[in-house]
C-alpha cells in the first residue's frame, strides 16, 4: 500500500482542458465601420444596405455597367446606319442637276408638328426622371404615361404625312429620292416603336417598384435612348426641310 501511495504521489497531475477561444465574427450587413455589405439585390429592391451598398443605386456595378455598355454599342450602330442614309441623301442632292427632283414631294408643314410633339416627349421624360430621383411615384407614373402618349402621337402624325406623300405618287420604287425619303423616316419610326416598348415596360415596372434599383436603371437607359432618337429626328428634319 505504501508503494502504491508513493507511485500515486509521484505521478504528475492531469492538466485541465484549455478554455475554448472565442472567435470574433462580423455580422453581415451590421452597422459600424468595416462591416461587410450584402451584394446588390437583383429582385428589384433598392440595392445593398446603407452606406455599404455596392451598386450606384441603378442596378449595381455589374448589371448597370453591362446594360449601359450594351446600349452605347447599340446607339453607335444606329448612328452609323442613320449616317449612311444621310450621306447618301446629301450625295444625291449634290449630283442631281435639279433639286428637288421633278415630282418630288415638298416636305409637308406637318413635319413641324411631329417635331414639336417629339421634343415635348423628351421634356416630359426629363420630368419623369426628376420624379424618380425624388421617389415621387405618382408623378413618375404620370410623366411616363404622358411621354408614352406623345410618342404614339408622333407616329400618328408621321403616318398621316406618309399617306399624303404616297397619295402624291411618290413611293420607294419611284426613284432614289423616294427610296431615301421613306428609308430615313421609316427607319426612325421603327426605332421610335422600340422606344415606346421600352417606355411601356418601364412605366409598368415603375408602378410595381417605384423606388427599386432596377426601375431607376430602366429609367436611365430608356431616357438615353429616347433623347438619342429625338436628336436623330432633329437632324433628319433639318436635312429634309431646310436642304430640300
Amino acid at each position: 500500500m505504501q508503494a502504491i501511495r508513493g507511485v500515486s504521489a509521484s505521478a504528475s497531475p492531469v492538466a485541465p482542458p484549455a478554455p475554448a477561444r472565442r472567435v470574433r465574427t462580423r455580422r453581415l450587413g451590421s452597422a459600424g465601420a468595416g462591416t461587410l455589405s450584402p451584394p446588390w439585390d437583383d429582385r428589384g429592391g433598392s440595392g445593398g444596405g446603407g452606406g455599404g451598398e455596392r451598386g450606384s443605386g441603378e442596378g449595381g456595378d455589374g448589371a448597370g455597367s453591362r446594360a449601359r455598355l450594351g446600349l452605347y454599342l447599340a446607339l453607335l450602330a444606329m448612328s452609323t446606319l442613320f449616317g449612311a442614309f444621310l450621306i447618301a441623301y446629301l450625295l444625291l442632292r449634290r449630283s442631281a442637276p435639279i433639286w428637288p427632283p421633278p415630282g418630288a414631294p415638298v416636305p409637308p408643314k406637318g413635319l413641324w408638328i411631329s417635331t414639336l410633339v417629339l421634343a415635348g416627349s423628351s421634356a416630359t421624360l426629363v420630368l419623369a426622371l426628376r420624379a424618380g430621383r425624388t421617389l415621387d411615384a405618382r408623378r413618375l407614373s404620370r410623366w411616363l404615361d404622358t411621354t408614352l402618349g406623345l410618342g404614339v402621337a408622333f407616329l400618328v402624325v408621321q403616318a398621316i404625312l406618309w399617306r399624303d406623300v404616297f397619295a402624291g405618287g411618290r413611293t420607294t420604287a419611284t426613284d432614289a429620292y423616294g427610296t431615301i425619303f421613306y428609308s430615313l423616316t421609316g427607319l426612325h419610326g421603327a426605332h421610335v416603336i422600340g422606344g415606346l416598348v421600352c417606355l411601356a415596360r418601364t412605366s409598368g415596372r415603375a408602378r410595381r417598384e417605384p423606388t427599386g434599383a432596377r426601375t431607376r436603371l430602366a429609367l436611365a437607359l430608356c431616357s438615353t435612348y429616347w433623347h438619342f432618337m429625338a436628336a436623330v429626328w432633329l437632324v433628319i428634319f433639318a436635312v429634309l426641310y431646310f436642304l430640300n
